[in-house]
């Protein structure tokens, strides 16, 4: 799997390169890189053993160390470490798996492999979505927001000048929000962590539904393009939007922001997230929580989605659901109805994010298909986890490694 991770940068760096757009070399700094490093220490951190752990951490922090003093010394703010640490500790904990994967063998080398290809999911993955989402610029040059803003403003309100304007008026909520938005994958990771240690999940796993859902939200994103608030009015979006019903010049044409707006990807994964914590105890579930509601408004408030875009990640987030029940046969009413009801209501969505079906020339329609869209989501993933809990929950995939049996 790895492998053939690396020969799909190999072509993307090719293919960006062809293009004139953004490659994947340009996400290899450590400041863009640190979330995912850090969720992949936390990841190898909860699955390798207490001494593997110490010396994961003496070299992790040596590596964080170093990369403190060269900011200091290269006169560059330090609000970057502050905001995405972990860098040094995921090049321990990639480095620690690597070489356990050349110095063991048999089954305990398949583990190490196994957790190594776990811990390298998010920052190859990292490197082949964003490439991806800028090398189709060129192509999508109409956007959609016009259509996505009166939606929202059918509320009375726009959500995300709502919620933006509390963060300009407290800046502490700002850099807190800013903070969970960039550490998705560090709460994934704790997830799958806890899926690994102890054999519950749902379905095939967190993290091979999230990566699942990405390909999925991308071929949304080029079905509906837009940009999202803050591309469209910039930093003052929340003054800009607020009490606004029609977008002032239509259509929006813009060629410098990715087109990764309908539905929220940041949403999809954190209730991902949220779903799968129902396995691990009530801790874990109100971590889960939370993590989900700073989530959600952290893309109003940083100005990267409509509040429609959040409403749209129900659907995929039900049809990622009904896709990995993999323990349920396809012929279950509970697992083909809910992946039936998820592609419906992503068909439908994507015909009124286009325009080509308007809500908003009824009075109270598009609210009530937003909250419509809400219930019947909930209600299908609530069918569905009955039905799965119903089974004997099936080893964790695709790490095999009891805590403290690793390294």
């Amino acid at each position: 799997m790895v492998g053939v991770a690396f020969v799909l940068v190999l072509i993307q760096e090719a293919v960006s390169l062809r293009l004139g757009t953004i490659a994947p070399h340009d996400y290899f700094s450590p400041t863009v890189q640190a979330p995912t490093a850090l969720g992949a220490f936390v990841l190898t951190f909860i699955l390798v053993s207490p001494s593997a752990r110490v010396r994961i951490l003496i070299l992790g922090l040596g590596i964080e160390g170093a990369r403190i003093l060269l900011q200091v010394a290269t006169g560059r703010p330090l609000l970057n470490l502050v905001l995405f640490p972990g860098f040094g500790l995921g090049v321990a904990s990639w480095g620690y798996l690597a070489w356990e994967v050349l110095a063991t063998r048999g089954a305990e080398r398949q583990r190490n492999i196994d957790l190594l290809a776990a811990a390298l999911a998010f920052p190859l993955g990292n490197l082949l979505m964003w490439p991806s989402v800028f090398g189709s610029i060129p192509f999508l040059p109409v956007l959609f927001d016009g259509v996505l803003l009166r939606l929202d403003a059918t509320l009375g309100f726009q959500p995300a000048a709502a919620v933006g304007a509390l963060f300009r008026e407290v800046p502490p909520l700002f850099a807190l929000h800013l903070f969970v938005y960039v550490q998705l994958p560090l709460a994934m990771c704790v997830i799958a962590g806890l899926e690994a240690r102890s054999g519950r999940r749902l379905g095939i796993g967190l993290i091979p539904v999230s990566l699942a859902a990405a390909g999925i939200g991308y071929a949304f994103y080029l079905a509906v393009p837009a940009v999202g608030p803050r591309p469209v009015f910039g930093d003052g979006f929340a003054e800009a939007m607020r009490g606004l019903a029609v977008m002032p010049a239509e259509p929006v044409v813009n060629t410098t922001h990715p087109r990764n707006v309908m539905p929220s990807m940041h949403v999809t994964w954190a209730l991902l997230i949220l779903l799968a914590a129902r396995l691990h105890g009530r801790r874990v579930l109100i971590g889960a929580a939370l993590f989900a509601l700073g989530t959600a408004l952290a893309t109003l408030g940083l100005g990267e989605h409509y509040f429609v875009d959040l409403v749209v990640a129900l659907p995929l987030v039900l049809l990622m659901r009904g896709l990995g029940a993999n323990g349920l046969a396809m012929a279950r009413g509970e697992r083909w109805g809910a992946v039936a009801l998820g592609v419906a209501l992503l068909a439908g969505w994507a015909l009124i994010g286009r325009g080509v079906i308007d809500p908003t020339t009824r009075a109270g329609l598009a609210p009530m298909l937003m909250a419509a869209t809400a219930f019947a989501c909930i209600a299908a993933e609530r069918t569905l986890f009955r039905a799965e809990r119903g089974l004997r929950a099936a080893p964790a995939l695709p790490i095999r490694v009891p805590v403290g049996r690793l390294g």
